[in-house]
């Protein structure tokens, strides 16, 4: 069952109802002011808690009730809070929560107790306390006792922040231990939750739907083997008479027990959606199914006769009914066509009925009271729509036909409920577009909209051709087309899962392509009008006349943008419902539903049209323009025709607006491939983009823009020889205030584009102009920033710099002569004094900020981008680079800054660089390993060895690899790429010790799965050494690689215990401890490894270590499993693939093995 099932059926009040009268001990005070989000809590004490926020006036009446009917109870819960603080923690406990789980608590656990505990938890302004009495409660769930303490704290307490407690606990612990309890154990627990459900009249609505959730998982762990009659038994609990005897003739024969009722409804609501999911591990669903099959037209019935109770005083109950109706609908349909045709046409008839609004009134004013004292206001929401609807059930009858069509598909006697469900259709077609207009245009109500409206959305995704033909699915798509023209965008969403998939519905694919054509049409015409910006905000138009891509009238445009105080930014619901809307149609489009173009004729059309008719508001052009944005991406085949037309259209829109204007500076920026053999009109266009740089709400859309254009080559070149003009014109916006806006990083490359396309000779002036401004902005942050503006200037320049490295090119071939001769060195390159300058400011912000990750990772990338692109250049500073590299990480390790010293290693490396490196790989390494050992050490963390050698053996190896993923993945990177690269750039001795960390913490990798495969894969290349694959083309580093596996040679040789963990950690990890395939086969890669590197090791080891009877002893496996496994790993000539087949046969065997101890009640497995 999924963990959070409570959230599917009911919102859960906030502890913040506790009140200070049922605590009258506690010297904890409460205010109104105290912290209740603990969202950091365990979901098994708190259930649900998103809506925590509930009325005060509701909690204040709640806690008044409480206070009223507890006096007596609450004297007795006072001994327990004299001292000054909730001091409950178990024995031997730390914070790394390393408790066993079968130790005594302290205290022990008592009512008063678990009070004081949960008043602590979610009442006290300690943070320590609070930390104390949650680790407490977790604690106290896990404990056996706490089976006696949930009846207890459901029906003895009248406090519900101890009844929701305990219906909470009593379904976690059954949820996660019921397949670790004997039979007799099993059947206390069983005779307590039948207790509580027989007592259950006087709960809390939360605590009962809590506690229905825990009878549903009860029922779905025992039926029908152990309680034959569980379904029999709960739905007797709701009427007073045998079920055989209901009557959906002759409804005044019934009779009901309402106290029980909304339990059993919540109980039959619930069953069905998790016998479909199929989530909780063990239960037996196809014998569940089967026996179901036997009785479903008696659950229906019941369900059916509830529906006919008088709807004034009901109407919960028979809400409940129908959604009951409508979860068993889509996991079983009844027996035959008659029952369901039953169910179709009381629904329909039960779900129109009309309430007079003196019962609504009276019953709003009985629930309101209920909500009270349950301090459940979601009640109220709904009231109040009855009462201003008249038709409360609409959206009830809506929610049974939902999944109605769909369910049908699996039948294979569908047959025999064609009938009843084209009689739900068509009573569907008749009546629903009356109660849609009326939720829509009159009452604006979503919440009865919308499942009225997706009862179509799921009939047109029928792919049923026996009961949807043609005909009906038209007429369906007919309706949909008039609720669509009315409906919110809200409700027009539930279209887009259909859309995303529409070429799998072959029943909507075959309709005639002209009526879908009208159908998308239709749809991206309501998607123009509820997209558009709100109409209530005022966004400052601008004159009329003034052109948003014209710089004729520059002067003007700039002062009204001066003037705009105005946020523009749109909704994120609009925005997301844009970008959602916008990817539907895109994929009908591209599967060729609709002709190619269609929609973007259609909308220059209709912008044009709003253009003719001189249309006043500027959001329904701005929808249009960013419609013909979205359609305007891709491979725009056929596009390219429009876009003179859209250029020559768009001045002329009569108002403009800054959102307008932005979309229209962001559609520009789409055709780039048009611009590109357009001179004309690519000289216009970047002229018309320039000046909206120097606006704060246009820069972003303009620098995206102009940067998609300068990519194209043909633009760029193009633009070149101009290179001057449009600096002269952008150089205000790159030297003012602008400068430290994320944006103008954007400019900078799109000039750097430009740049790249000049001659080599012509580089050095426009390039310095350009970049000779950014390094003082850099190096007068050198110091410490004043204030966070500076820091993110800082920010900005840098990622200038290294866009440099990132976007131009050395290219070497510019300086050689016709034979391949140098005919000038890469010192005498523009860009040369560049790398002089800026290195060593680099350097120094490595120093300064060497805990500042955004600075950090902009120099990692300006070296990266160095080393790959002017590795010519970057010879002469890979020394200096490397110092400031490996410094910063000495002095604060982060995992970039061995990306840097990774990019310097090449293959014939000069002399001085290798010893270098070799100093720099020695000091790293033991920062690295120090580091590790220093977390371990600080956290107390105690790792339990899983080998026969003693803790003092592996306590000289503790080193947790996991705690920092990132840098032991770059750490280990860096090795293995020296290995293949540029062996003599490293000590032998270091890999070997690397290894022998590694080896000894086999079984604590497999807490992070990167790490894992980092690890394992550097185990494996160092092993492989044995065997000679490992080899470079220098014979120096191949010298060294012989001395590296001397080193791996000896260390097994020295000590036989260190090659014994290796065997015996691998086979404990991919023998039994419950892990991936993925990350089982990198042990088995390292397993590989060492059988060919180390056969005879191997054979010695896995012998020993498998014929042990003491080996997964308690695991319980087969010994012909081990026997068989052994046979297969003493292959030392078997490929990988077999001894990942191997490997993987054994977990499965394993896996087999687990399920039948835990058939056999085996609890020591299940753990």
């Amino acid at each position: 069952m999924n963990k959070n099932a409570m959230d599917q059926y009911e919102n859960c009040p906030s502890y913040g109802s506790f009140d200070v009268k049922s605590f009258s001990g506690s010297p904890i005070p409460f205010s109104n002011n105290s912290n209740n989000s603990n969202n950091n809590n365990s979901n098994n004490i708190n259930g649900n808690n998103n809506n925590n926020n509930n009325n005060n006036n509701n909690n204040n009446n709640n806690n008044n009730n409480n206070n009223n009917n507890n006096n007596n109870n609450n004297n007795n819960n006072n001994n327990n809070s004299n001292n000054g603080s909730f001091c409950v923690m178990p024995p031997n406990y730390n914070n790394n929560n390393n408790t066993n789980n079968n130790e005594k608590l302290e205290p022990e656990p008592t009512l008063d107790v678990l009070t004081h505990a949960l008043h602590t938890l979610y009442k006290s302004n300690d943070s320590f306390q609070r930390k104390l009495a949650e680790k407490w409660l977790i604690l106290f769930q896990k404990q056996p006792i706490a089976w006696e303490f949930c009846p207890r704290l459901l029906l003895e307490t009248n406090i519900f922040e101890l009844q929701y407690f305990g219906a909470s606990t009593l379904e976690s612990k059954l949820k996660n231990e019921w397949n670790e309890c004997n039979v007799e154990m099993k059947s206390k627990i069983l005779n307590t939750i039948v207790s509580v459900i027989q007592n259950s009249t006087k709960l809390p609505v939360c605590c009962v739907t809590r506690i229905s959730v825990t009878l549903t998982i009860a029922v779905m762990y025992t039926f029908p083997e152990i309680w034959k009659n569980a379904i029999f038994d709960v739905i007797h609990l709701a009427i007073k008479q045998d079920i055989n005897t209901l009557s959906l003739h002759d409804p005044s024969q019934n009779h009901f027990n309402t106290d029980r009722l909304l339990m059993v409804l919540e109980f039959l609501s619930i069953l069905p959606d998790e016998l479909k999911k199929q989530d909780l591990a063990l239960c037996k669903y196809n014998e569940i199914q089967k026996e179901l099959k036997l009785i479903i037209d008696k659950i229906y019935k019941f369900l059916l006769s509830v529906l006919f109770l008088p709807i004034g005083e009901n109407f919960e109950f028979i809400k409940i009914g129908y959604k009951a109706l409508s979860a068993w609908l889509k996991y079983m349909l009844p027996s035959n066509g008659t029952m369901l045709q039953s169910c179709f046409e009381i629904s329909f008839t039960i779900g129109q009925q009309k309430v007079s609004n003196n019962n609504n009134n009276n019953n709003n004013n009985n629930n309101n009271n209920n909500n009270n004292n349950n301090n459940n206001n979601n009640n109220n929401k709904n009231n109040n729509n009855r009462n201003s609807i008249g038709y409360p059930l609409i959206d009830s009858l809506a929610l049974v036909l939902e999944g109605s069509s769909l369910s049908i598909e699996g039948q294979t006697n569908g047959s025999c409920y064609i009938e009843a469900f084209r009689y739900a259709i068509e009573q569907s077609l008749s009546i629903f577009p009356t109660f849609y207009n009326e939720a829509t245009v009159i009452n604006q109500d979503d919440s009865k909209a919308k499942p009225i409206f997706n009862v179509f959305v799921q009939f047109i995704s029928s792919n049923n051709s026996q009961l949807f033909t043609t005909d009906l699915i038209h007429r369906c798509l007919n309706l949909l087309i008039s609720f669509i023209e009315i409906g919110s965008r809200e409700t027009i969403s539930l279209l887009f899962y259909l859309i995303d998939d529409f070429k799998t519905h072959t029943m909507l694919v075959q309709q005639d392509q002209n009526i879908l054509k009208f159908f998308f049409l239709k749809l991206l015409n309501r998607f123009l009008d509820v997209s558009m910006y709100p109409n209530d905000k005022d966004y400052c138009p601008i004159e009329n006349g003034t052109n948003p891509l014209s710089t004729s009238q520059s002067a003007q445009f700039n002062g009204v943008f001066c003037e705009t105080n105005v946020e523009t930014l749109l909704d994120d619901d609009i925005e997301q419902f844009r970008s959602c809307s916008s990817d539907c149609l895109m994929n009908i489009q591209e599967n060729d539903i609709v002709p190619k173009s269609t929609f973007l004729k259609f909308l220059i059309e209709k912008l044009n049209g709003f253009i003719n008719e001189k249309c006043p508001n500027w959001e329904q052009y701005e929808s249009v323009l960013y419609y013909i944005y979205a359609f305007s991406g891709g491979s725009q085949d056929g596009q390219l025709e429009y876009v003179p037309i859209l250029l020559n259209i768009i001045p002329l829109i009569p108002i403009k607006s800054i959102p307008l204007i932005r979309t229209s500076i962001k559609l520009i920026g789409r055709y780039a491939s048009f611009l590109k053999t357009n001179t004309d009109y690519l000289g216009k266009v970047v002229s018309d983009l320039l000046p909206a740089l120097s606006h704060g709400e246009l820069i972003a859309s303009a620098a995206s823009s102009l940067l998609s254009i300068c990519i194209s080559d043909k633009c760029s070149t193009m633009l070149w020889p101009h290179f001057n003009q449009i600096l002269d014109q952008i150089e205000p916006t790159l030297l003012g205030p602008q400068k430290s806006n994320p944006s103008i990083v954007l400019v900078y490359k799109s000039l750097l584009h430009i740049l790249q396309k000049a001659p080599i000779n012509d580089l050095s002036p426009p390039f310095t102009r350009l970049i000779s401004p950014v390094i003082p902005n850099i190096t007068d942050h050198v110091p410490r920033p004043k204030s966070k503006d500076h820091y993110n200037l800082l920010v900005v320049q840098l990622s200038i710099l290294y866009s440099v490295n990132e976007i131009i090119e050395y290219d070497e071939f510019a300086t050689m002569g016709p034979n391949g001769e140098l005919t000038s060195p890469p010192s005498k390159h523009p860009l040369y004094p560049f790398f002089q300058t800026t290195i060593p400011i680099q350097g120094q912000l490595l120093k300064q900020y060497k805990s500042e990750f955004e600075i950090i990772d902009s120099i990692t990338m300006f070296y990266r981008y160095m080393m790959l692109y002017f590795r010519e250049i970057a010879n002469d500073f890979v020394d200096e680079i490397l110092q400031q590299a490996t410094q910063s990480f000495n002095q604060y390790p982060i995992a970039s800054l061995l990306q840097i010293i990774s990019s310097i290693i090449i293959p014939k490396l000069q002399p001085l660089t290798i010893t270098n490196i070799k100093n720099s790989i020695s000091l790293i390494s033991n920062t690295f390993i120090n580091t590790l050992k220093s977390v371990v050490l600080a956290t107390s963390t105690s790792i339990t060895s899983t080998t026969t050698t003693t803790n003092d053996d592996k306590s000289n190896f503790i080193l947790d690899f996991t705690i920092t993923p990132d840098i032991t993945k770059d750490y280990l990177n860096l090795l293995t790429k020296i290995l293949k690269t540029s062996p003599q750039c490293i000590e032998p001795n270091i890999i070997s010790t690397i290894c022998i960390y590694i080896i000894y913490n086999l079984t604590d990798l497999t807490k992070d799965k990167p790490t894992t495969s980092n690890c394992c894969l550097f185990l494996t290349n160092c092993l492989s050494l044995n065997n000679g694959k490992l080899q470079t083309s220098d014979p120096n580093g191949n010298k060294v690689l012989e001395q590296i596996k001397n080193e791996m040679n000896a260390l097994f040789d020295s000590d036989p215990k260190h090659s014994y963990v290796l065997v015996y950690n691998i086979l404990m990890n991919i023998c039994w401890t419950p892990t991936s395939i993925q990350v089982t086969q990198h042990f088995s890669d390292v397993l590989l490894s060492f059988a060919i590197g180390y056969p005879n090791l191997l054979k010695l080891h896995a012998t020993n270590i498998l014929n042990d009877p003491n080996f997964l002893k308690d695991k319980q496996i087969n010994p012909h499993d081990k026997q068989s496994f052994l046979t297969n790993i003493l292959k030392s000539n078997s490929t990988q693939v077999d001894y990942r087949s191997s490997n993987n046969n054994n977990n499965n065997n394993n896996n087999n093995n687990n399920n039948n101890n835990n058939n056999n009640n085996n609890n020591n497995n299940n753990k």
